[in-house]
């Protein structure tokens, strides 16, 4: 593994309201053994990125795909000349194991025909003296031609009938019971907007893109759209269980144990290991995102389709409303994930410590057969270099994940690494759900009081509180000043209320001077101190929930201990957004990120894995690998230039 820098740059934190386009890397001090970062991206005055409440989303247009490729048969005697006998070994199958589990047809089934002139009974003897098959349905009977579909005995894998079956001189060919689909497209009304998963250079935020380069999940979908038959774990900041896109795939603990093997009963959708209890509800909106480019239930007529129409994804809660994690709470949600049958975990979140504890709780999930899928972080560094963790540890089970925008480039934030960071999937405009609805109001930073040097410069705005900036501010020697605003938190009783701005330095000195946040509850000058920076550029997130009063001031103070130049710093934007909950949300939003990239993969491993449950985390992890496309743009970026394809992998050769 590469060595990390002695000097490691501050972790990113999720930043509550999602819009990740808003700020680089925030930061938030945690009592914390290791504070970690959910990988949502911003960058300097970007668009922004709205949520979209109402259903004003595109409508998707359905269409027939192309048709698929050409069947295949296993002949005794083929009179076309056609050697089909490597049936099993073909690239458009995904291979058979010992248990007869295979990706494209029935386990444990094969369909026979037999010559002409061989009689009903004759065949039905054959079958029923066999100790290949336990039973037996006639499919047709036409031109004294018999066809039947046999079941198999549990000891006899596809690959052993056939070659006992192929040395019977009456039997003309024998072929797997092939899985069908229906060719479609799901009816969810902002499918169009989704260009993750279906890529057609459509214009998404004022940005178009490049067609084909998307997950190529329109195409998987022929082969299948579920992941139900394996558990999938979201470690994050919970889940929305009751959105209308998520409710009916939610894990349902009917009885379940927590991280230490203890029972606990009914967990219903998962665990909460910030509030220990279990109701592991969003409070910032990640973990919701996060699950529905999973799991949103696909062609139900709502807003967006995950990659996996039907799933059981279990909500583990460790991340607080303002993002911040510790070891304890993920070691914890990996052990609650592994004792309840999880078989692939999402981790939307990193950092640049080295964490041995986070490495041995990986490491035993590995021993215990689960696939950990992990961001590859959005510092926009070679992870060959500057190590991303838990994404650079040395353990296979674990898939690093990189992001590309809508023309299959690396995207701008994204971390890359040639040995470190193995494939790459969207991450950037990517529409998926969110748990609250949000009050939008404007507030300018005119109406604050202020004093000794704060001038301000209106900046308009939407979709937030109260949004402005406090700029050119004018430093004198031993300088104490503030400006500040009194809030009413309270209006229409929120379920919480978060604060999230920016400060940008000019000539901010190290030891010399400092931006503190302010608060008081009783609506006075405010002194009590949130936070302090200085030096260096810096988002801060606070919830504020504790602080609802009908009267509460807010602000800023600069304090110089020596003479700067004019300039000193400047607050660009500051957020303040009330969140609400609605038991059957609706809500989507477009984000950034890593975070975001991370659950296309995780939604592929569920359907590769519930396609062909007898595979292991590291043949499921292979597929993934061994199915991706190579993109041109990644060559020395991610290993074997890999884009991920979910269609490929479905078919990929373990």
């Amino acid at each position: 593994m590469p060595t990390r820098l002695s000097q490691i740059c501050c972790i990113a934190i999720l930043c509550p309201l999602c819009m990740c386009s808003d700020f680089p890397d925030s930061v938030k001090k945690l009592d914390a053994l290791v504070t970690t970062s959910i990988f949502l991206w911003p960058g300097r005055n970007p668009e922004v990125i709205q949520p979209d409440p109402e259903n004003t989303g595109p409508s998707c247009s359905c269409g027939k795909k192309n048709e698929l490729g050409s069947s295949m048969t296993m002949s005794a005697n083929d009179d076309s000349g056609r050697d089909n006998s490597d049936i099993l070994s073909s690239s458009t199958d995904a291979g058979v194991d010992g248990n007869n589990n295979t990706a494209r047809f029935m386990h444990g089934e094969l369909i026979i025909k037999f010559r002409k002139g061989v009689s009903e009974s004759k065949s039905k003897t054959y079958i029923s003296k066999s100790d290949i098959a336990i039973s037996d349905k006639i499919l047709f009977r036409k031109n004294t031609s018999i066809m039947r579909r046999i079941r198999l005995a549990p000891s006899v894998t596809v690959e052993k009938a056939i070659t006992e079956l192929r040395k019977n001189p009456d039997v003309e060919y024998v072929q797997p019971n092939y899985k069908y689909n229906l060719y479609t497209i799901p009816d969810d009304y902002e499918f169009a907007s989704q260009w993750g998963l279906h890529n057609t250079g459509q214009t998404i935020n004022r940005t178009s893109g490049t067609a084909g380069f998307d997950s190529n999940a329109v195409n998987a979908w022929d082969i299948t759209t579920n992941c139900d038959e394996v558990i999938i774990a979201v470690l994050d900041s919970g889940i929305n269980y009751t959105h209308r896109d998520l409710a009916a795939n939610m894990w349902n603990g009917v009885s379940c144990v927590d991280d230490l093997g203890n029972p606990l009963g009914g967990c219903a959708t998962g665990y909460d290991f910030v509030e220990n209890d279990k109701d592991p509800k969003d409070m910032s909106g990640h973990g919701t995102h996060v699950a529905g480019i999973i799991g949103a239930k696909g062609n139900d007529g709502n807003r967006i389709s995950g990659l996996c129409w039907n799933a059981k994804i279990m909500a583990v809660r460790i991340f607080d409303p303002s993002g911040g994690g510790t070891t304890e709470n993920i070691i914890s949600g990996i052990n609650f994930a592994i004792n309840n049958g999880a078989k692939i975990i999402n981790a939307s979140w990193g950092t640049t410590e080295y964490d041995q504890a986070l490495y041995d709780a990986i490491k035993d999930a590995r021993d215990n057969g689960v696939l950990f899928v992990a961001a590859a972080g959005n510092y926009h560094r070679n992870n060959d270099t500057y190590s991303v963790y838990p994404a650079n540890f040395d353990l296979d089970n674990i898939i690093s994940v990189a992001a590309i925008d809508q023309d299959g480039e690396l995207a701008y934030f994204s971390c890359y690494g040639l040995t470190s960071v193995d494939i790459a999937a969207p991450g950037t405009n990517i529409l998926s759900d969110y748990p609250a609805q949000m009050v939008d109001a404007t507030e300018y930073f005119s109406s604050w009081s202020r004093e000794w040097g704060w001038e301000y410069e209106d900046y308009i705005t939407y979709n937030y509180i109260f949004k402005g900036s406090l700029r050119n501010f004018k430093s004198r020697n031993h300088m104490d000043s503030s400006a500040y605003r009194v809030f009413d938190l309270t209006v229409n009783n929120p379920d919480y209320v978060m604060l999230k701005y920016k400060v940008w330095n000019y000539y901010i000195q190290e030891d010399v001077n400092f931006v503190h946040t302010v608060i008081d509850i009783g609506g006075q000058r405010p002194s009590n101190i949130l936070g302090t920076f200085n030096k260096i550029n810096l988002s801060y997130v606070y919830d504020l929930t504790p602080y609802i009063t009908n009267h509460t001031s807010i602000g800023f103070r600069f304090v110089t201990t020596t003479v700067i130049p004019n300039e000193g710093i400047e607050i660009d934007p500051f957020m303040i957004s009330r969140w609400y909950h609605y038991e059957d949300a609706t809500t989507c939003m477009f984000n950034n990120g890593t975070s975001m990239a991370t659950p296309f993969v995780t939604g592929v491993a569920g359907m590769v894995w519930s396609e062909n449950t007898g595979l292991t985390y590291a043949q499921v992890k292979s597929k993934i690998l061994n199915g991706a496309r190579f993109n041109a743009n990644l060559t020395d970026k991610i290993a074997g230039s890999r884009m991920l394809d979910a269609a490929g992998a479905l078919s990929a050769i373990p």
